[in-house]
């Protein structure tokens, strides 16, 4: 979606070039919101309900930014707060998420392919867009893009994590007791 917005805001709202800055910024407010938003949402209600919201509202959001009448873009500026904080609330938990799904020994290998198999496919939808675009118009084409995001954004919902992963917040990580041996055995009292 940000990727085309400039665009979409020029051609199919018939906003100046200078006129499109005021609309940007106000989604970019928003971005900022939804990633300190997602983050205590998270903490709160857990990461895979916090997901399904931030995708539900997405799709939502952008579905109506599309489906605007051409005379009311004060409601663009009405929507871009939740727009932005959709689309990056959907994304501020991945790394956490991501985490959680892998073993210590191969976290940072497992989460560094899970995010860069995701940028992967993403760096395609732009150039899906513009194709779409040619044939369908950008508003259209736009609007076609919540259904990518709401498959992407599910995956976490969809994926099982491992036995004993628990993401409800960092106070309920179960850290080892201090009478524990290296290895899982415990200290032998004499």
């Amino acid at each position: 979606m940000f990727t085309w917005l400039p665009s979409y805001l020029h051609t199919t709202r018939g906003l100046t070039v200078v006129g499109t800055s005021g609309y940007l910024a106000v989604v970019i407010a928003g971005s900022f919101l939804g990633y300190a938003g997602s983050s205590h949402l998270h903490d709160r209600i857990g990461g895979r309900p916090s997901f399904i919201i931030f995708a539900v509202s997405g799709v939502v959001c952008v579905l109506a930014y599309t489906q605007i009448p051409a005379q009311a873009n004060a409601l663009l500026l009405v929507l871009g707060i939740p727009l932005g904080m959709a689309a990056a609330g959907s994304l501020a938990g991945n790394g956490v998420f991501f985490s959680e799904l892998f073993p210590s020994r191969v976290r940072g290998a497992g989460v560094g392919l899970a995010h860069n198999f995701g940028c992967g496919v993403a760096a395609f939808f732009p150039f899906i867009v513009g194709a779409l675009s040619s044939a369908l118009g950008l508003k259209a084409a736009i609007s076609v893009g919540p259904s990518d995001t709401s498959w992407w954004s599910s995956a976490p919902w969809r994926s099982r994590r491992p036995e004993g992963a628990r993401s409800r917040n960092a106070s309920s990580l179960s850290w080892p007791s201090p009478r524990a041996a290296p290895g899982g055995g415990q200290h032998r009292r004499d």
